[in-house]
């Protein structure tokens, strides 16, 4: 039998009692970006793709008819009979819950086995990703959003977008709805050893600030560096990534629009100067302009249309000169129309157009004739307002008040609108705070967290909240201007791209401004990198007098950056998937990576005196003796500039000495740092590396990444042919996902049912629905444990999370994880937990509960606590570390659980629970098993004791016999009793046997698991009393009798007379 389907679905079974989440796929994904200025941080991402259906939704009807997906049916009792185990099923790939099921009870079942075609997965073979080859999971995943960086205008018909589900009135903006909660957020204040989110409100450990900008822990992302700021240039950063960074994000700054996976845009909607990448913004913007709905004549609607423009708006095409559009008063009975609906436009404004309004007058200016706004979120504006007869409820102004100057370009409607909005949204009517975390705008009259003084953005309208000295504070993690000492700014000033400081040290780096002192860090000495050449007043730089200084040093290795020419500094590096000394090398079209050793390369020679020479290397997987025009690297260990220089090849003979230590190459800083790898006909193949060493690139700190670390010794290495195969079967999958599903299930990935090849879409935790298109509440957490031990054992804890209300009741969704701290250490898990209802019961107060146990020997190990605060928000983003040491124990409160609890204490708070200890069965058995298991047992108990007592009767017996022969005085009763009081030594030799064996008897047959770890000493014992018997045999049966005890003196001081008579010879 042959299944070789590749993909094992989980939660398969949760589709027969009406789950609406089934059919799950996990992916494993790491974040190709490296933060190289930071330490070390590795993000564990492991998403489940699910079938995630909404209460609408009905589930499919699975029928078990023969087609292409099946290639026939079996029950398990045949599987069983013939001798099908469940390991073998996990090896074809079948679900988890089938192999599960057939593991309890597949003998005698009559429950069907669907064994799939190729390519087809599922219980009943009903899924497949329609392609000719089998790629794991995780490259679907990653090929599909790497190809969304394709994206263009032209794909807008396939992206549904998504909504928030639970809300109502949300046509009117988001902003309002969570007005009164604001204040909470506001307001909220962290602890000392915690660093609070500049907007969110959220709290997260100090240890999480700026520990790399590719980790980011706060929603809004301002625990790190502005990532969009700092990557510009690079495209596409999260659209192609479908990880916690870019998932779990809103927008850093207020009044900007979010695309929903990280980016954002400068302005909110409508915005035509930038576009998402992801075009999330199109069909927002789109509606503010096209939702005439509420225009009840058509010919008004079309007529306002034509006038507007509306169609260039989304589009390139231009209105050709010649279109005549008709007057709005000729169609629209009423003196004005209203675009939109509701006042949405960038959060505020509302245009209203007078039905008057000539035709060349809306040539020359598309701007309403006012601008209408809701005054209590607007109140700057309020000078101006005049009633023009509308009745809806919002103040009104004439465009010419507001605005003086014309639009006759949609392109431009940011740049005009930015003032006002900064207006509505900076200027209020506050004239007191009611809270000492607020700062009161004396000119504005708005309050605002003093969190958000001196962060380089205005709050306030007339900059009271920049121009104050924050100083006041007292806060440590504020950042002090050494030009302006009485200036200290809030961290997300900091390399933001705008110059705060009044000599513009809030934009250097942590190492520029110490170089700027003088202080140079080590380990950005001699890295072939000119990391400080704009420092003043220094006679020498970092790259001065680097002659003798090894290009494979701590401070550079695994930087993903080559300072040995051949790279030795990049090679067995841990997190990279190749094996010793082989070389990771990407072709980013495939999206694939190769492994390749240094001996099958060499390299063409380079023109050295070209600024930007471009190395090219060829792998080669022949004998090949030296070449005019390639330089073979199997001939040296260390390349130097007169190995590949042209100009210098010329005059170099070869050194017949063997290198010790590869030195820094002087010129190593002016080769682009791209080595690309062809095959001997000049096809491209892939990059040895992926960027340029710059000051960017530096890291000032030793790293011990290849310490304790052993890479593989087998071989990965690629054939030109295997290469050759794997491109044909890529065109295939890119050229099948782009042309259909790239965009169907928004964050989704798409995978087609049945034999119709019906699309269906896989969703992430974080949406749900047909297409994937409804956000999730849902709870983003992000855990760290710091593990602390004086041992060098290896500890490995597994470790269960799960969701609790008030009443301690457990939720059924949960998550787990194996950790092990020495492989694990500086690592982040991100899990989504989601509520057990959608929508989640608003009554209800939610924690976390976090359960971890000692996998080693099944020990329970202690307990976490976490609050969910804020628990009106939809999304809570929660980031922590736990603490354990190595002699953790759960501390034992006095509470009463009965028979099967404890009262056991949390780790981090002074709050307890009750914990009910479990049953682990460590090995379970077959019935038959277990009789013949107790048959065996009753037999190596009985069968020796009968004997011996069937013998020693017999015996005593049969002397007593023999001697009412000899001695017929006595009869044979008495003759019985002396023999038995001559050979009681015996009788109680076996009483002993019968009490040492008896308690191994007793526990075999009155325990039928162990109940680790309070019972491990029971079965221990059972086990160590077996050996009892054996062990004192000589001791009951010899010593008590008096002619055994003799014969065996006569035997020992024989043997010692023979001894002594040979150690004299």
């Amino acid at each position: 039998m042959l299944v070789d389907t590749r993909y094992s679905l989980y939660y398969s079974n949760n589709r027969q009692e009406s789950n609406r989440v089934f059919d799950c796929l996990y992916a494993y994904l790491k974040d190709k970006l490296i933060d190289t200025d930071a330490p070390y941080t590795i993000n564990y991402q492991l998403i489940p793709y699910c079938r995630r259906l909404d209460e609408n939704e009905e589930q499919d009807k699975l029928s078990n008819e023969l087609h292409e997906n099946i290639e026939n049916i079996i029950t398990f009792a045949e599987l069983y009979r013939q001798g099908v185990t469940s390991k073998q099923l996990l090896d074809w790939y079948v679900p988890i819950d089938i192999a599960e099921q057939y593991e309890i009870d597949g003998k005698y079942s009559n429950e069907l086995f669907y064994n799939c075609s190729s390519s087809w997965f599922g219980s009943m073979c009903e899924y497949t990703f329609d392609i000719n080859i089998t790629f794991s999971f995780n490259y679907i995943v990653e090929t599909i959003f790497d190809n969304r960086r394709l994206t263009t205008e032209d794909k807008f018909s396939s992206i549904i977008g998504t909504c928030y589900r639970f809300l109502t009135g949300c046509n009117r903006g988001l902003s309002a709805l969570y007005e009164e909660f604001c204040y909470l957020l506001e307001t909220n204040e962290c602890s000392h050893n915690e660093y609070r989110c500049h907007y969110g409100a959220q709290c997260i450990p100090l240890a999480f600030m700026r520990d790399g900008m590719y980790s980011t822990d706060c929603l809004d992302g301002t625990d790190e560096k502005d990532f969009q700021y700092a990557i510009e240039g690079v495209r596409n950063p999260c659209v192609t990534t479908p990880i916690f960074r870019c998932e779990e994000r809103t927008i850093r700054y207020p009044w900007r629009f979010s695309c929903g996976d990280g980016e954002f845009l400068v302005l909110d909607i409508p915005q035509l100067s930038q576009r998402c990448h992801n075009l999330r913004d199109l069909p927002m913007s789109s509606s503010i302009f096209t939702s005439l709905d509420h225009i009840s004549d058509l010919n008004c609607r079309q007529a306002l249309y034509c006038l507007l423009r509306i169609n260039e708006i989304f589009s390139d095409a231009e209105t050709a000169s010649g279109t005549h559009c008709e007057s709005l008063i000729d169609h629209c009975s009423s003196k004005w129309v209203v675009l939109p609906e509701y006042p949405i436009i960038y959060r505020f404004f509302q245009f209203i157009y007078l039905t008057n309004r000539s035709i060349n007058e809306f040539k020359t200016n598309l701007l309403p004739d006012f601008i209408c706004f809701n005054s209590s979120r607007c109140p700057a504006l309020i000078y101006c307002s005049i009633d023009i007869g509308i009745q809806n409820g919002l103040d009104c102004c004439k465009t010419i008040n507001l605005i003086n100057e014309t639009l006759d370009d949609w392109y431009f409607i940011d740049v005009i609108f930015r003032n006002l909005i900064q207006r509505c949204s900076t200027i209020g009517t506050t004239k007191t705070c009611s809270s000492p975390s607020l700062f009161h705008c004396s000119q504005s009259l708005k309050c605002i967290s003093k969190h958000r003084l001196s962060d380089g953005s205005n709050d306030c309208y007339y900059g009271e909240d920049e121009s104050f000295s924050a100083c006041q504070l007292n806060d440590s993690n504020r950042f002090i201007c050494s030009s302006e000492p009485n200036k200290c700014l809030s961290i997300i000033a900091l390399e933001n791209g705008k110059t705060d400081c009044l000599d513009g040290e809030d934009e250097l780096t942590y190492d520029e401004r110490n170089a700027f002192q003088g202080l140079i860090p080590f380990g950005l000495i001699c890295n072939g990198i000119y990391d400080f050449f704009s420092v003043k007043n220094l006679s020498e730089i970092d790259e001065t007098h680097c002659d003798w200084w090894p290009c494979n040093n701590p401070y550079v290795q695994c930087d993903n950056i080559w300072h040995c020419l051949n790279g030795d500094d990049e090679l067995n590096c841990p997190r990279k998937n190749c094996s010793f000394n082989e070389h990771e090398c990407y072709n980013e079209y495939l999206n694939k990576y190769y492994c390749i050793r240094s001996v099958n390369l060499m390299e063409s020679y380079l023109d050295c005196e070209d600024s930007r020479p471009f190395r090219e290397i060829y792998f080669n997987n022949i004998t090949m003796k030296n070449n005019t025009y390639y330089f073979l690297w199997n001939q040296t260990k260390c390349i130097t500039s007169q190995h590949i220089c042209q100009q210098q090849q010329q005059s170099f003979l070869p050194s017949t000495e063997e290198e010790d230590i590869c030195l820094m190459q002087p010129f190593v800083r002016f080769i682009t740092q791209i080595a690309t790898v062809f095959v001997i006909s000049d096809e491209y193949r892939c990059r040895m590396l992926d960027g340029n060493p710059s000051s960017e690139n530096s890291r000032p700190f030793l790293i011990t990444s290849r310490l304790s670390y052993f890479p593989s010794i087998t071989s990965n290495i690629i054939s030109p042919e295997q290469t050759n195969n794997f491109y044909d079967n890529y065109i295939s999958l890119e050229e099948r996902i782009y042309d259909r599903t790239d965009w169907y299930c928004n964050r989704g990935i798409v995978v087609f049912y049945k034999s119709n090849k019906t699309k269906k879409c896989l969703c992430p935790p974080s949406y749900f629905g047909s297409r994937c298109q409804w956000q999730n509440q849902r709870i983003s957490l992000t855990l760290q444990f710091i593990y602390h031990s004086s041992t060098y054992l290896i500890s490995i804890f597994q470790i269960l999370i799960t969701i609790i209300d008030q009443q301690r009741e457990i939720s059924s969704y949960h998550e787990q994880i194996t950790y092990v701290p020495k492989r694990d250490c500086n690592t982040k898990f991100n899990f989504y937990l989601l509520y057990p209802d959608q929508p989640k019961n608003s009554s209800s107060n939610y924690s976390i509960h976090i359960d971890i146990y000692n996998k080693t020997d099944l020990t329970y190990w202690g307990s976490w606590h976490l609050s969910i605060p804020f628990q009106f928000l939809p999304v809570n983003r929660i980031a922590t570390q736990l603490f354990l040491s190595s002699n953790e124990q759960p501390t034992i409160c006095p509470l009463s659980c009965g028979i099967h609890g404890k009262c056991i204490a949390y780790i981090n708070k002074n709050s307890s629970y009750f914990y009910e200890q479990r049953i682990w069965c460590v090995v379970q058995y077959s019935s038959s098993i277990h009789i013949y298991n107790s048959f065996i047992t009753l037999f190596h108990f009985l069968l020796p004791l009968l004997i011996n007592i069937i013998s020693t009767i017999y015996i005593i017996i049969s002397i007593s016999r023999s001697r009412l022969t000899i001695q017929p005085r006595l009869t044979f009763k008495e003759h019985l009793q002396l023999q038995l009081k001559k050979h009681k030594s015996h009788l109680i030799a076996l009483c002993t046997l019968v009490f040492l064996a008896l308690p191994r008897l007793i526990i075999s047959f009155i325990s039928g698991c162990m109940k680790s770890p309070y019972h491990s000493w029971l079965f221990l014992s059972s086990y160590l009393f077996a050996f009892l018997p054996s062990m004192i045999t000589f001791i009951i049966f010899v010593l008590p009798s008096k002619m055994y005890k003799k014969e065996f003196n006569t035997v020992l001081d024989q043997t010692v007379r023979r001894l002594r008579t040979i150690s004299r010879r």
